[in-house]
């Protein structure tokens, strides 16, 4: 999965012109289900598929 960064109004500028959805990950450097996440699910290429 490839996330984003720049502006949250340049994220949605961009997910209209792609015919995409804007997918918000809100996360914390202390949450343990956060790091499971970024490290075995974003990574997966179906996630990036499918987002």
């Amino acid at each position: 999965m490839k996330f984003f960064k720049g502006t949250f109004e340049a994220a949605l500028v961009q997910a209209e012109q792609e015919q995409k959805k804007v997918f918000v990950d809100v996360y914390t450097t202390w949450c343990g289900p956060c790091i499971v996440m970024q490290e075995t699910v974003f990574p997966q290429p179906e996630v990036g598929e499918y987002f």
